[in-house]
């Protein structure tokens, strides 16, 4: 049955094109649940019910809707299906059209918000149909292939607004957005309250970092780095956090520290999942670490890590490339040194590890630059603004009246 005309206008779609409970994920998660003192319908619209966005979504009461996409068109939609892939791809993607279609008339959406650049490349055909505004949230760099690029280009000239998650993002589409006048950058948001700040390290020095997808490869520069500053301060001990669960991958790691001689000052660990919303920081509270070292030697659109760390009261020492750059602020709220430099990261441990001053002071700077630039409120208030004018100002009142409200 199809709702009344004055809620079908107010709904809002949230269409994610995967349910693995990633940063980009944790932080729609945290906005939706701030959203629940805000007046708006939501609906999500998921590939699958296997991760665990699904089961985070019915934690919080929500009901998701799967509308599963064919794996022809995931292959082309990630540029490896080849010639043939893209023939197989069209004729999946008018199946799906037709299902989506039929979905999107039994709501007659507001406002989709979509989440990965698989969902927002379709997304196009809901605006050529039904001329539905679209919002963009932006989490990824600029791929390096060409068709890639081009469909991210097309991607965002059909946006209506395009929020970048970071000031290297938004540069990386300043190209095709230039003539546009709907952009923003908002870093994503925490609720403040949940990360509660380290109150004292340890007994012994401990320093900490993380190896998952979005660095892979920067343990090695941080083991050689802990390997140095270790002929300085014997006492220092290291721990490192692996995203996921691949042993092979914490073996990997524990083989590399043996080669430098690290053994028994090294601790190898798979990260716990947490409740999703805080990250790593409660890892770090766990183990009162002196610092927090982000080592990456590649580039990415956030490192959620280094945030949620300055939400513990962390200091962080990280490499001065791509955004790292922008999220510290040199000897203010932490340190960076050159990529891929043990020697110079080697000298900044040592000095944060004999510096108590230099520490305290990074950490209190760390947390007050958390709340300005990270804190859930602003990110959800600037949100709902983006919402609001797209949306019909009686917005309040269908949300007051939509399902989930009064589940709640």
């Amino acid at each position: 049955m199809r709702q009344s005309q004055s809620m079908m206008e107010r709904q809002i779609l949230f269409y994610f094109d995967n349910t693995r409970l990633g940063p980009s994920q944790r932080a729609l998660l945290a906005l939706i649940d701030a959203l629940g003192g805000e007046k708006f319908a939501l609906r999500f619209l998921l590939p699958d019910t296997d991760g665990a966005l699904f089961a985070a979504l019915r934690a919080r009461g929500f009901e998701p809707d799967v509308l599963a996409m064919p794996a022809t068109l995931r292959q082309a939609l990630s540029s490896r299906g080849g010639v043939r892939g893209w023939l197989a791809a069209a004729y999946a993607l008018l199946a799906y059209y037709r299902k989506l279609f039929r979905y999107f008339k039994m709501y007659d959406f507001g406002l989709v918000h979509s989440d990965g650049l698989r969902a927002h490349l379709l997304t196009i055909g809901i605006k050529i149909r039904f001329n539905v505004p679209l919002v963009w949230q932006l989490w990824s760099i600029m791929p390096q292939s060409l068709g890639l690029r081009l469909f991210c280009n097309l991607a965002a000239v059909f946006s209506d607004y395009l929020v970048a998650s970071s000031m290297y993002v938004a540069h990386q589409m300043g190209r095709s957005t230039r003539w546009r006048k709907r952009l923003s950058v908002l870093y994503r948001g925490y609720d403040s309250v949940r990360l509660s700040p380290i109150a004292a390290p340890a007994a012994r020095p401990v320093l900490a970092a993380v190896s998952s997808h979005e660095n892979p490869n920067g343990y090695k520069v941080f083991l050689l780095a802990f390997a140095l500053a270790r002929r300085e301060l014997p006492d220092l001990r290291a721990v490192v956090l692996v995203e996921g669960s691949d042993p092979a991958t914490v073996t990997r790691i524990e083989d590399f520290g043996r080669a430098q001689n690290l053994g028994d000052f090294l601790s190898v660990q798979p990260m716990s999942a947490g409740d999703g919303a805080v990250g790593i920081a409660p890892e770090l509270t766990r183990r009162a670490v002196m610092a927090y070292v982000n080592a990456s030697v590649d580039l990415a659109p956030f490192h959620s890590d280094v945030a949620e760390a300055m939400g513990a009261g962390v200091p962080v020492v990280a490499s001065r490339i791509g955004v790292l750059a922008e999220l510290i602020l040199s000897e203010s709220t932490g340190l960076l040194f050159a990529p891929g430099d043990a020697k110079e990261l080697a000298v900044a441990l040592v000095r944060l590890a004999t510096d108590q001053q230099l520490r305290s002071q990074l950490a209190i700077n760390a947390r007050h630059e958390f709340t300005a630039r990270f804190g859930i409120q602003a990110y959800t208030q600037a949100i709902a603004r983006i919402y609001a004018d797209y949306l019909p100002a009686e917005t309040g009142e269908a949300a007051e009246n939509s399902p989930q409200k009064k589940a709640a």
